[in-house]
């Protein structure tokens, strides 16, 4: 057990989403911090901080809903705008873009628009829009971007959903290479 101590303006923790060796907190007034590996880039923290301890608000980062964490990347999903950051491990582009194979070590805005929640797997990313629709990027040789292919993606590609059935939720983890669907 560790305790973590946050700003005392902050309001407080919403949430947090925890890779590999290394933790995402999200504060109510919409920041983001992290905390523990920042190897791949993890933490956005760019490419000359390796590690903290204590938590450190992840620049670039400010009107945040949602955070979710892979084995070693993080997505980061902006209030009312649709709009999703990532930084972190890409090798196997699974942040919607190819950097062969290079670490994002800042936050940057992926190629993936009007999203409702973001989904880390552990090379994987998933992105549920409101109309129910699904996307997904990164790795896939074992199916896991549903897709029908075992072709990895370095951009969104549509999940195969049966025909008249709207997702309402997506459930991965930073350790699964499988996703789940949650239906209306």
């Amino acid at each position: 057990f560790h305790r973590v101590t946050l700003p005392d303006e902050s309001g407080g923790a919403v949430t947090a989403a925890v890779g590999l060796d290394f933790t995402l907190i999200l504060l109510e007034d919409g920041r983001v911090f992290g905390c523990g590996s920042n190897e791949n880039g993890e933490l956005g923290l760019g490419p000359d901080v390796r590690f903290v301890e204590t938590p450190t608000q992840i620049r670039g980062l400010s009107n945040i809903e949602d955070v979710s964490a892979g084995l070693n990347f993080g997505l980061y999903l902006e209030r009312g705008s649709g709009r999703v950051f990532g930084s972190g491990s890409n090798l196997f582009s699974q942040l919607c873009e190819s950097t062969d194979g290079e670490t994002v070590n800042l936050p940057m805005e992926l190629f993936v628009k009007d999203v409702a929640q973001i989904m880390a797997g552990r090379e994987s990313s998933y992105f549920l829009h409101p109309s129910g629709k699904v996307e997904s990027c990164g790795r896939n040789d074992k199916g896991q971007l549903a897709d029908g292919t075992f072709v990895d993606s370095d951009r969104p590609v549509e999940v195969n959903i049966p025909k008249g059935t709207k997702i309402r939720l997506i459930g991965s983890g930073p350790s699964s290479q499988s996703v789940s669907f949650v239906a209306k």
